[in-house]
């Protein structure tokens, strides 16, 4: 049996696990970002390490540890999407957007993005477009006709998909 892909575990801890997502924001920063390390690798380790590292409850170490059950559930879903078009990008990936790293402290800092098209787009300026998911045909017109005049100006539009 192969190894799921890296985003596979990120996705089952941040999605799939019952820790509080601060937990997984401090225990991600302190693994992936502090130490370097791939979040595969921490599956890897007993629960009493990951307690002990990273100040956690026994039970919660533990859960921890079963999200690594869901990889596998995950890295199809990674699959799937990829075949749609949609990929993943990591916190901990480097292509990750600087300017949410420089003007957001790591709490408020997305683990995941998804994304289409070319990720270095992100690293451009850029203008986000949000809005309501009941927004009326008036308003998606509205949205759809911002978001042209802002790329015919040589900003490259982000939304929530």
């Amino acid at each position: 049996m192969t190894k799921p892909p890296e985003a596979a575990y990120w996705l089952a801890l941040t999605y799939d696990g019952s820790l509080k997502l601060a937990h997984v924001k401090s225990l991600i920063t302190a693994w992936c970002l502090d130490e370097g390390e791939p979040l595969a690798a921490l599956f890897e380790l007993p629960p009493e390490r990951i307690a002990a590292q990273f100040g956690l409850a026994p039970e919660e170490a533990q859960q921890v540890i079963s999200c690594a059950e869901r990889a596998p559930a995950q890295a199809r879903r990674l699959a799937r999407w990829k075949g749609e078009g949609v990929l993943l990008l990591t916190r901990a990936d480097p292509h990750y957007p600087r300017a949410l790293v420089r003007w957001f402290p790591p709490e408020m800092q997305p683990l995941l993005l998804f994304f289409q098209g070319d990720v270095r787009m992100l690293g451009q300026p850029s203008a986000a477009v949000i809005g309501a998911r009941d927004a009326g045909v008036e308003m998606v017109g509205f949205a759809r006709e911002l978001s042209t005049l802002l790329a015919e100006e040589g900003l490259v539009v982000v939304s929530g998909l």
